[in-house]
């Protein structure tokens, strides 16, 4: 977000600095009024008070609404890379996460390859049809924390530390060498980073790969 620390305490600074020249100038005025004099101005330094009082209260509410907004959004991150050791085109599938959000936000980064979300036998995956190395992103931006599963590409009842991924891979029988799939997925807040990743070699056809998601955390301050 565009807003950081530094910004409030630079605005709250430009802000008790304009006050006080402010003050300042009306001080003769207010003096001269307290003394009987310059009773014509009384309308005038009522104006001028009342519109600072104003403005000082509304933009300091705005500036602790959106304080509050950028402590409590979190941004996630997913990145799904589809290596390969010789170039290659072919389709390979992957589980997709219930979160529809993360699904709509997912893009291929590169021109070597395009996705789709399909039904497959072993239920809802992305479709990742790849000429070469392909990488796949999302970013998604809320309030509040994301439900530990939209952290993975599997639902809420694989939430194991250790599982088994299933990955499709078809290449149509064409020799591919090596082929690799790595997820990796950051979730960022105000005061850490946490961010998590698996990686495997994947195989012609449907198999099931046992990967370890392993989790870092990186807190601020």
């Amino acid at each position: 977000m565009a807003f950081v620390i530094g910004d409030m305490v630079c605005t709250v600074m430009l802000l008790v600095g304009l006050s006080t020249i402010l003050f300042m100038l009306l001080v003769p005025t207010l003096a001269e009024y307290r003394n009987g004099k310059g009773r014509s101005t009384r309308p005038m330094v009522i104006i001028v008070m009342a519109v600072l009082i104003v403005a000082l209260v509304g933009y300091s509410t705005w500036l602790y609404v959106d304080y509050q907004e950028w402590m409590g959004t979190e941004e996630l991150e997913y990145t799904l890379n589809v290596t390969m050791s010789e170039p290659v085109h072919g389709v390979v599938y992957v589980p997709i996460s219930v979160n529809t959000a993360l699904q709509g936000a997912l893009e291929v980064d590169s021109d070597n390859g395009s996705i789709t979300i399909e039904e497959t036998p072993m239920g809802l995956a992305l479709r990742v049809e790849f000429t070469g190395n392909v990488t796949v992103h999302a970013r998604l931006e809320r309030l509040g924390e994301f439900k530990d599963f939209h952290l993975t590409m599997l639902d809420e009842r694989h939430l194991a530390a250790s599982r088994y991924h299933w990955v499709g891979l078809d290449t149509g029988g064409m020799p591919n060498g090596t082929v690799s799939v790595e997820f990796m997925l950051e979730q960022h807040s105000f005061d850490h980073t946490e961010w998590s990743w698996a990686s495997m070699e994947v195989d012609e056809g449907w198999e099931s790969y046992k990967v370890t998601f392993e989790y870092y955390d990186w807190y601020y301050g």
